[in-house]
């Protein structure tokens, strides 16, 4: 699993925010680490609330989103261009 799906994830993510910062449209000083944490902070929403029957602050989907995406934008400091 971690070959065939998970690592991909980590390493699209990574390709992407690295041409995001490449093209000059976001600040991020090491795309692999924030690649990493975006992901796992997302997945661990389902995770957590399928084993443990909780999410996360026990929010509901569209909160959790929400505050997912405001960090995003946060963490990966996009511009405008």
């Amino acid at each position: 699993m971690w070959r065939g799906v998970l690592a991909t994830v980590y390493r699209r993510g990574t390709e992407w925010i690295t041409t995001l910062r490449d093209q000059g449209r976001a600040e991020v000083s090491d795309p692999e680490a924030t690649a990493a944490v975006l992901v796992a902070s997302l997945t661990y929403y389902p995770i957590l609330d399928v084993l443990i029957g909780h999410t996360p602050g026990d929010l509901a989907p569209d909160r959790f989103l929400a505050a997912w995406l405001d960090s995003s934008i946060a963490a990966l400091r996009l511009t405008s261009r």
